[in-house]
């Protein structure tokens, strides 16, 4: 697909082209072959000059020359790709850097930029990122800055760019934090949420009419997840990587069980009154009020937004369809308490119908868009889908199917990177 969309750019031999978030969602392996190409395309004078635009600091780094750096409108620093990106003039860029996960030091914790962009609607009369700026001195919330020249062509937006730089030179201040993340066990202080055994998904491929006709055609199947087991204990955050088309989403999907499993077991662990009762998902009914507790207790967050929400639809009814669906459906520690009172000898306890609990959906609505930084919530609520960036799209589909337990398809695709580090998760 993003083959073709370049092919569709340069069909008319432009003099400039616009990619905006051409790697988004694509796997590292296909990311880095669209990197070489654009690059090829570039080297062969196939493509004149080309803007990149992208929150991932890996592509803007591997593809273009000169980086302006933007926050809330404003260039915040401008210059080469090797003086934004190693030789940072402006705490902005840092904090961006800081952001910027390394699959080489996986166990260092890597921190977001605290707070939000400011209200573009009422914007600060002083510098835009001084309340969430470690560098902030006392002036730079009663003062406007203006750009300073650290190196030629270098420019950066600071009240205290020299004396940032000057800093940055003696190393005083760092450009990637240095504590290091503790790994946790799980092994024996948590139960097991949710355990596969022997998990298969198998789809079966079309048969050709020849073949069917003639009665030559064989029944074939792709084995997209095959004898899977997995356990998943509580507060563990397990990682499931791979090239497109590898099972990942399928094996999330069935997980789930949005796709009914081809054999295999799959139990789900809960706790009621300090005992672990367990449940074997697979073979419930979706009609049942069991399979639809584990729905509640379970969510899927899609890799791309604009394909799983209605453009029709508010932010406000989007975020408030699931909180109104699980309003009609028991949590498994309910489901319980029922049966027990069905079981009584107490009449009237027995025949007593406990409701599901009842929120206030438009509270929850707007605390759970104040989590995915989205501030105030208020001028959030009446906006449609395309008036908000694929970051904050994904922001509050995440907070509108935020549960107990959660599978994410790409969670972090069209997020920033300091926005993926500072989520609710």
């Amino acid at each position: 697909k993003q083959r073709a969309v370049i092919a569709m750019a340069l069909a008319l031999n432009p003099q400039l082209i616009i990619a905006d978030e051409p790697t988004t969602g694509l796997d590292v392996i296909t990311q880095a072959k669209i990197i070489k190409e654009l690059r090829q395309l570039r080297d062969n004078g196939l493509i004149k000059s080309m803007v990149i635009i992208s929150h991932d600091v890996g592509v803007v780094s591997q593809l273009a020359d000169r980086v302006a750096v933007l926050y809330a409108g404003k260039i915040m620093e401008i210059g080469t790709a090797k003086e934004v990106f190693k030789k940072s003039s402006n705490p902005y860029t840092v904090a961006l850097m800081r952001s910027y996960p390394s699959i080489r030091s996986t166990r260092t914790v890597v921190t977001g930029i605290p707070g939000a962009v400011p209200d573009l609607l009422n914007l600060p009369k002083a510098c835009y990122f001084a309340s969430r700026c470690f560098y902030v001195k006392a002036d730079c919330s009663s003062h406007l800055p203006s750009y300073v020249e650290s190196s030629p062509g270098h420019m950066s937006l600071c009240l205290h760019t020299k004396e940032f730089v000057a800093e940055m030179n003696n190393e005083t201040i760092k450009t990637s934090p240095e504590v290091i993340q503790e790994t946790k066990d799980y092994s024996s202080s948590a139960f097991n949420v949710i355990e596969s055994s022997d998990l298969t998904k198998y789809f079966e491929l079309s048969a050709t009419a020849a073949g069917t006709l003639f009665g030559l055609g064989k029944k074939r199947f792709v084995r997209a997840v095959d004898h899977i087991d997995l356990d998943i204990r509580k507060g563990q955050i397990v990682g499931i990587v791979g090239e497109s088309g590898s099972g990942k989403t399928t094996l999330g999907r069935t997980l789930l069980m949005t796709l009914r499993p081809t054999s295999g077991k799959i139990f789900y662990s809960y706790q009621v009154n300090g005992e672990i009762k367990k449940i074997n998902v697979s073979v419930l009914h979706e009609k049942s009020r069991e399979f639809r507790a584990y729905r509640k207790a379970t969510q899927l967050i899609f890799q791309d937004p604009y394909d799983s929400i209605n453009p029709k639809m508010t932010i406000l009814d989007i975020v408030s369809e699931p909180l109104m669906s699980g309003m009609n459906s028991h949590t498994f520690a309910e489901l319980h308490e029922l049966n027990a009172a069905s079981n009584s000898h107490d009449d009237e306890k027995g025949k007593k119908k406990k409701k599901p609990k009842q929120v206030d959906i438009l509270e929850e609505v707007l605390r759970a868009l104040e989590i995915a930084n989205l501030t105030p919530a208020s001028n959030y609520i009446n906006r449609y889908p395309h008036e908000l960036s694929g970051g904050n799209d994904k922001g509050f589909l995440l907070q509108g199917h935020l549960s107990r337990r959660l599978i994410s398809y790409w969670p972090m695709s069209l997020f920033p990177c300091w926005t993926s580090l500072s989520g609710p998760m």
